[in-house]
């Protein structure tokens, strides 16, 4: 190159100058955080369905509801240990006998459907308590597949004749599950979409690596 005059960075162009060079990096950034922030609320779902504004408000007073003020979130659930033992027996003891919870084979059994059913049989029972008992039913999900039908009503009739032993390793079950969509989805897919996506961007406009160590997959060998 001309004397004065830096050579370019092989592979990439060099930095245009430092304005342009950080302003390239900043939206890069921001796009980044845009994507990460998306997976973010993606990451943290709340399974719940949301009662209309417009339901009827018969239904509202009929109990069949979570109390007010409680929204389930499956973050906040899998850090929650605070439900007592008594109060998962008394969920248990409040679910429908025989397939009552489940009548229809061919449809999945949902979380609000399922707290409705319970809070039927048994009022004054706490709402965190309930998603407890159901997330041993699906790993943590918001709906139980029908596949799973004969196992849950199996699982509800030992239950209910005295033997809990299960609860406790279906609650861990539930809780690994939780984590394990947490991780992927706001730590995994972030680290994956700065490297594929963000890395290359970000060193072509300003020339910044931030995992120099690892090879530039965009540059050819």
């Amino acid at each position: 190159p001309p004397r004065g005059m830096a050579a370019p960075r092989r592979g990439g162009r060099a930095p245009r100058g430092p304005t342009r060079a950080l302003l390239g990096a900043f939206s890069a950034f921001l796009s980044l955080a845009a994507f990460s922030a998306g997976l973010g609320f993606v990451g943290k779902p709340d399974w719940r369905r949301q009662a209309s504004p417009a339901a009827p408000r018969s239904r509202m007073l009929a109990g069949n509801t979570a109390k007010e003020g409680y929204d389930y979130n499956a973050f906040q659930w899998l850090v929650d240990f605070s439900v007592p033992e008594e109060d998962l027996r008394s969920v248990v003891a409040a679910i429908p006998s025989g397939d009552s919870i489940w009548r229809d084979p061919e449809k999945y059994l949902s979380r609000e459907g399922f707290r409705e059913d319970v809070l039927r049989s048994g009022s004054g029972l706490n709402d965190a308590a309930i998603d407890t008992i159901y997330n041993t039913f699906n790993g943590g999900s918001g709906y139980t597949d029908p596949t799973k039908r004969d196992s849950v009503l199996e699982t509800v009739k030992t239950w209910q004749g005295g033997d809990t032993s299960t609860i406790g390793p279906g609650v861990l079950w539930a809780r690994v599950c939780i984590l394990g969509a947490y991780l992927f989805l706001n730590v995994f897919s972030v680290f994956a979409g700065y490297f594929v996506i963000g890395r290359p961007i970000i060193y072509q406009l300003s020339g910044i690596d931030l995992l120099p160590a690892l090879r530039r997959w965009w540059e050819s060998s």
